[in-house]
């Protein structure tokens, strides 16, 4: 990448190593070392704070990089959003087993507990939505390609954009019927094991 050649160069023409380099943007050597082999890519903060101290313009100093970052930075936010689809998934699962047991045995702590879980789960469904704004994916197959990285053709988001209304309604139902027959067993069992 061009962007570690031109930080190499410009941290020279300063004459700084790369430690004193490191100390002035607040990073370690090692991560100097980094952006200049190419093995990974400064973020923002770090970017503005370098083309201050070479002065010159971000786009100077990124010259030629900047699909290759866009690239970069769509991986992480990909990777984000697959990290928090999970813990939403997984949080919205749970919360139906655990409340009534949590509930039963733990009485006000249990409360306490749930609406932290319950809290941490709104967090991370805030975050997938934002994603999915951002990214106007709405429907089942926007999703998979979203997390797969592969846009859908103008055709295919046509016929995306008719079903959500459908879509939306069926999942909400059907994670209510989902739910309440999850918490009824749960109850029933808890009842029957713990009676």
């Amino acid at each position: 990448m061009k962007l570690g050649y031109n930080i190499q160069k410009h941290r020279q023409q300063l004459n700084l190593s790369q430690e004193e380099l490191a100390e002035q943007i607040f990073v370690s050597r090692q991560t100097i070392s980094n952006w200049e082999n190419g093995k990974n890519t400064p973020d923002i903060q770090s970017l503005l704070l370098l083309s201050k101290l070479f002065q010159i313009s971000i786009e100077n100093l990124v010259d030629g990089d900047v699909q290759t970052m866009q690239i970069l930075i769509n991986q992480k936010e990909q990777e984000e959003f697959e990290r928090d689809s999970k813990i939403m998934t997984l949080l919205m699962f749970l919360l139906p087993i655990l409340s009534f047991p949590i509930f039963y045995f733990l009485e006000w702590w249990g409360v306490a507990i749930f609406v932290v879980l319950w809290g941490t789960c709104l967090y991370y469904a805030n975050r997938v939505e934002k994603v999915k704004k951002a990214y106007d994916s709405q429907t089942y197959k926007e999703l998979v390609a979203l997390s797969l990285g592969q846009p859908l053709s103008e055709i295919e988001k046509i016929e995306e954009k008719a079903k959500y209304p459908y879509q939306k309604a069926w999942i909400v139902v059907a994670f209510v019927v989902f739910s309440a027959i999850l918490s009824t067993l749960i109850v029933w069992l808890t009842l029957a094991l713990f009676s």
